[in-house]
């Protein structure tokens, strides 16, 4: 019969002489390690949401108050100067939109000479042949991949700017028409085959070739022509940069609105642009992608539309580094100077 004064006894014996098994546990060195690791995690979030959070506070108040429309500030910056650069976003058709809009509204306020793109020298002959056809033929564009981006992906978007400038050519007349100008270098975009060294070489020689050709083109046979410069983001900055691609020597490079800017200074307004690509394009060396304001301003602004335009001034500064650029494997890129966006562009828009 079963004793339970009996079965408390041996209980009570079991746990006093067998040994019983350890118990699987955490040990406090792998507690502590869980803690700190804890600790580090909320300090860096922290330190992330105050940094955020400052160009938060700074930057969408300032949009909120001053913004104006893409077109406004395009306008604006044409009555007062001549040279204006327009900042492209590879891979994206807002911005292509945009250039074509600008075209439009500079010629029915400032008044505008020439459309200057980056699209190689020897595709000059193709674009002038098109600009010449009644009717329009853009059949022309269509068969010269590198004169409308194909490889880009964006190709109906570029032949929408060429065409927009040939319907605006068709209501002013050839004494007022507008003059497409490619200014790339001729051998850019660089074959395939191409070592990077080389690639890096040709790259650090185009914004000499541009000024220099639209100089020689344009804006020394005549000391008052308005011209809209639609190039990559990189472009439109002031200052340099120093590159090294495959290992090779520094190439430094000094952009078209700087140089633009000691040629005919007063007459520059440069204009960075973000948007979001449709495609990732890689990048032949070193491209545009955007500026460090657009994970601030891409959600909106209370009361301002989705796409706007703002000036450039000291409530950018909090946003960190100025762009942002993809690079070639094996490349190394350098903003001189990249402190702040201010020091760089004089007018900037988002297009969401």
């Amino acid at each position: 019969m079963w004793n339970p004064v009996e079965w408390y006894r041996q209980r009570r014996a079991r746990r006093r002489f067998v040994p019983r098994k350890p118990r699987m546990g955490v040990g406090t060195t792998a507690k502590l390690s869980v803690v700190a690791l804890l600790l580090i995690l909320a300090l860096a979030a922290v330190l992330e949401m105050r940094g955020g959070g400052t160009a938060q506070r700074a930057l969408v108040p300032f949009a909120e108050a001053t913004h104006v429309t893409p077109d406004e500030l395009i306008a604006t910056a044409g009555r007062r100067h001549r040279l204006i650069i327009l900042g492209d976003v590879p891979g994206a058709s807002a911005p292509k939109q945009l250039a074509a809009r600008a075209v439009q509204v500079l010629v029915e306020t400032s008044g505008l000479d020439a459309l200057v793109v980056e699209i190689p020298a020897d595709e000059q002959p193709y674009l002038d042949q098109y600009f010449l056809t009644r009717p329009e033929d853009p059949t022309i564009l269509i068969s010269r991949p590198r004169a409308v981006r194909e490889a880009e992906g964006v190709s109906r978007d570029y032949l929408e700017l060429y065409r927009t400038v040939w319907r605006t050519n068709e209501a002013l007349g050839p004494d007022r028409a507008i003059r497409v100008i490619a200014g790339d270098l001729p051998s850019w975009p660089p074959s395939r085959g191409v070592a990077p060294n080389r690639a890096g070489s040709l790259y650090g020689q185009r914004d000499a070739f541009m000024a220099e050709r639209v100089d020689s083109l344009l804006l020394t046979r005549n000391t008052r022509a308005r011209a809209l410069f639609f190039v990559d983001g990189l472009h439109t900055l002031r200052g340099g940069a120093a590159l090294q691609s495959g290992g090779t020597g520094l190439v430094n490079i000094t952009w078209l609105a700087q140089r633009l800017e000691e040629r005919y200074p007063g007459d520059v307004y440069s204009i960075a642009v973000d948007a979001s690509a449709g495609r990732v394009v890689p990048p032949d060396v070193v491209a545009w992608r955007r500026t460090g304001a657009y994970p601030v301003l891409r959600n909106g602004v209370p009361g301002a539309p989705r796409s706007f335009g703002l000036r450039v001034t000291d409530a950018f500064d909090p946003i960190g580094a100025p762009v942002h650029v993809a690079v070639m494997p094996g490349t190394t890129f350098t903003l001189q100077p990249g402190g702040r966006l201010r020091e760089l562009v004089d007018g900037y828009i988002i297009l969401n």
